[in-house]
């Protein structure tokens, strides 16, 4: 596919970023590596479309064969930062890096920002180079030395306290001094000379970290931390949005603030209208776990500003995910029980000359924001703005007829400082608040009011709010009200999904899914009902961690999978189910003929318990696990190679029983007496006689392409048709006769299965859930290609069909990796 990219002025051929299309990707993944970039980074761009484009312009523009690792860093974060919108800008910043003007990450992200504050305005050469630091090279003597400077002023506490002084609080001011310096080189300055200071630690010293630990616990505790939390933990002071005078809060505010008596207080602000998917997870887990690791406290808002797409349905599904996921909020709260407050402050505002009544049209208010022109009605009186809002409370107008509008500055760099509408018109019932308004704040102006009224101490959102700094903290400072800290991390995107609640809305409208707690979406519901546990989800949340490398940055699925199994691993009861059964008859029992077997429920632990297997004349195996010729590398039943029963004897076919048109109705085997020479397979199977039908569904991906987004308006084009199969015909043993919903099961030689909610014990409809595979082997791979060459249906083998995540190698954590390496 050959395509042209608009790059400014300038622009690029796909062919020549990166050659024939047939070698596109080799050649890019080694000019990759020529800059220094691991193979893994490398890897996983090439998989994103948009990043690997991105990529291929950076290296056109810098003109650079290799580099030092240092520098090909620099480049690739060009490519995942720079945010789309601003490829104007490319050019440039990827000229400063090449040309040595930008050699770390703090000049990159200054740069970064600057660009982003700036917009399409003319940028400012002199004015980017200075708030960017370009030609300010500190060197690692500088480092030394400023560290150096630090210790010998803190020598005498540093002796004395050893290992239980303050290094993180020393760090940060390091950094603050070196603020160009390379962060990386400033903290292994600070390591060197604390062991040069101190020599390794003590047991006296362990002693006192276990001691200052237990000290800590508590509301608002932050001290007695070992090095490493501290470093984690302190961390937020250097992730914060205090980049912005309006954001710095009087001695006056932090007195009143500081009466809370916690040190940290956020919150989770989920908006009610839609359902929670796993992104909400990752935000949640962040919100939470910061204020626990402070001893301070998290609040559950509702930021419930639209009345038109918000319901009772969705807040009571949403808290009740919260809690499913282990969370307790300190308050359940509702923006929409500040409404009289907000509305005192909008009227505040007025009074201060610093909103407006506007009756503009949404397309007239676009244009003219675009073009930086004002609003005709931007000058009115303040006591007409007055009148004419009360007149908007009181309904004297129609939907879209007037709104009230911040007056910041039309001609801002940043788009959203162009005098934002505050208040609008709508005549619908709020879900919560009821009928007493007709005016609604937008969330704009809700949020950070809503932050100061709760007296929030970190306000943290995703990248796109970004943008939205400026608007916050302006609103705060004209009020004259606490503000909390902001920062912004990435978004969390996984593979072969959608998240966004325009997308998922979109799919149930089609019909393409059933609601939105459909297994095969990563919604909350979603997942429980697939069968996850919160534990898994948790643990991949902890693994995917919280930065700021840019909202198109994709999770593997393998990760969550991963994490699935590791959990269930632990906690699933083994049994045996058939998803297509195929009758066995053991020619050399009686019909009356019963063994039992009494095996472990978890085959390695003993002490969770027995269960027993009955073995009769009559018994079911998987379709998929008998052909009449096979291949070498296939271990099932086959005429002429014997197969065990799990945990019981060894069988052997005698005989083949077909139908009038062929298939194969049935087996007639003999039960052998001991272990044959060569039998090399186990299979799984179910008694006739303890047999109780089931229903089995199969869920895989729902996408077929790692990321639907990049096929822009066609990213249903790619959805999965096969991504549910249901296996109506399956029996599962009868000691799964008294199951509850979401009762989790191993499956043996399946996968971990989850009981679902249309189970009905009573009219004996048991229906199970697919949560996950069990990672498969490259010789059940090996059969798969054989049968397809031999014309077999690929249906008796649903079970282990490769889905797209098995065909894509698994990212696993390192630990797990390892493992793997030295089985091998």
């Amino acid at each position: 596919m050959r395509c042209a990219i608009n790059i400014g002025w300038r622009v690029y051929n796909t062919d020549i970023l990166f050659g024939d299309h047939n070698t596109m990707s080799d050649n890019l993944e080694e000019r990759l590596c020529k800059i220094g970039l691991q193979k893994d980074v490398v890897k996983n761009a090439l998989q994103n479309k948009k990043l690997a484009v991105r990529l291929g312009q950076v290296l056109e523009i810098a003109h650079i064969e290799s580099c030092s690792k240092q520098k090909g860093a620099l480049l690739y974060k060009i490519a995942a930062k720079l945010p789309p919108g601003f490829e104007s800008r490319l050019e440039l910043i990827t000229k400063y890096v090449a040309e040595d003007k930008i050699v770390n990450d703090v000049q990159l992200e200054a740069a970064l920002t600057y660009i982003k504050t700036i917009g399409d305005s003319d940028l400012n050469t002199k004015e980017f180079e200075e708030i960017s630091g370009m030609g300010i090279v500190v060197t690692e003597k500088e480092i030394e030395d400023t560290v150096k400077k630090m210790f010998e002023e803190n020598k005498d506490a540093i002796i004395k306290e050893r290992y239980a002084f303050n290094f993180v609080s020393l760090l940060h001011k390091a950094k603050e001094m070196l603020k160009w310096g390379d962060g990386k080189k400033i903290f292994e300055a600070v390591e060197k000379l604390k062991a040069e200071f101190l020599g390794p630690k003590t047991k006296e010293d362990e002693e006192k970290a276990k001691s200052s630990a237990g000290k800590g616990k508590g509301k608002g505790a932050k001290e007695g931390k070992d090095d490493f939390s501290e470093f984690k933990k302190e961390r937020l002071s250097k992730i914060i949005g205090r980049d912005l005078s309006s954001a710095l809060n009087s001695k006056k505010l932090l007195e009143e603030h500081k009466k809370i008596g916690y040190s940290v207080v956020t919150r989770f602000p989920p908006e009610p209208n839609g359902i929670l998917h796993i992104g909400h997870a990752k935000a949640m887990r962040h919100n939470f776990t910061l204020a626990e690791d402070y001893g301070g406290v998290c609040y559950l808002r509702f930021d419930d500003t639209n009345p038109e797409k918000e319901n009772k349905k969705f807040m009571t599904d949403i808290e009740e995910c919260v809690h499913w996921l282990g969370y307790k909020p300190w308050k359940v709260t509702f923006a929409s029980d500040y409404f009289p407050k907000l509305y005192e402050y909008a009227v505040q505002l007025i009074k201060l000359g610093k909103a407006y009544v506007c009756h503009q049209s949404k397309a007239e208010m676009t244009e003219a924001r675009s073009k930086c022109i004002d609003s005709p009605w931007r000058n009115r009186p303040v006591e007409e703005n007055l009148k004419l809002f009360e007149w908007m409370r009181q309904g004297r107008y129609k939907e879209k007829e007037a709104m009230l509008r911040l007056k910041i500055d039309m001609k801002h760099a940043n788009p959203t400082m162009r005098d934002p509408v505050a208040y609008r018109v709508k005549y619908v019932a709020h879900p919560h608040a009821g009928d007493r308004w007709c005016i609604y704040p937008m969330y704009d102006f809700t949020h950070c009011i809503s932050d100061s009224i709760e007296n929030i101490t970190h306000s943290c959102c995703s990248l796109e709010f970004e943008i939205r700094r400026d608007l916050y903290y302006w609103i705060l400072e004209a009020l004259d009200i606490y503000r909390a800290y902001v920062w912004e991390f990435s978004r969390l995107n996984v593979t072969y999904t959608v998240m966004s609640k325009r997308l998922l809305q979109s799919l149930l409208d089609d019909h393409l899914i059933a609601d939105w707690d459909d297994p095969r979406l990563l919604t909350l519901l979603g997942l429980r009902r697939r069968g996850v546990r919160p534990e898994a989800i948790n643990e991949f949340c902890d693994l995917v961690g919280v930065t700021r490398r840019g909202n198109e940055m994709m999770i593997s699925d393998k990760l969550l999978d991963h994490c699935i199994r590791k959990d269930l691993d632990a906690v699933a009861p083994r049994t045996m189910s058939v998803l297509e059964p195929l009758l066995v008859v053991l020619e050399n029992e009686g019909d009356d003929y019963e063994e039992k077997f009494e095996v472990n429920v978890f085959p390695k632990d003993a002490e969770k318990g027995k269960q027993t297997y009955v073995l009769s004349k009559r018994i079911f195996i998987e379709r998929g696990d008998y052909m009449s010729e096979a291949p070498g590398s296939f271990h099932g039943l086959t005429r002429t190679q014997a197969v065990l029963l799990k945990y019981t004897k060894w069988i052997r076919v005698k005989e083949e029983v077909r139908g009038s048109g062929g298939e194969l109705e049935k087996l007639v085997v003999t039960v052998l007496d001991a272990k044959p020479e060569k039998a090399p397979g186990v299979i799984h199977w179910v008694s006739e006689k303890c047999a109780l039908k089931a229903e089995v569904r199969l869920y895989d991906k729902l996408f077929l392409e790692r990321d639907p987004k990049t096929l822009g308006e066609n990213w249903k084009s790619c959805i999965n048709k096969e991504s549910l199969k249901m296996m109506d015909k399956a029996l599962v043993w009868n000691n799964l006769a008294k199951v509850k919903h979401l009762d989790r099961f191993q499956f043996e030689r399946i996968g971990y299965f989850a009981v679902d909610y249309d189970t009905d014990i009573e009219k004996g409809k048991y229906v199970f859930n697919l949560i996950v595979n069990l990672s498969e082997s490259k010789e059940k791979e090996k059969v798969k290609q054989a049968k397809k060459c031999s014309n077999h249906s690929n249906s008796c083998l649903l079970y282990t069909s490769p889905s797209p995540r098995d065909r894509q190698k698994s990212r696993m954590p390192s630990s797990a990796c390892k493992k793997k390496k030295k089985k091998k």
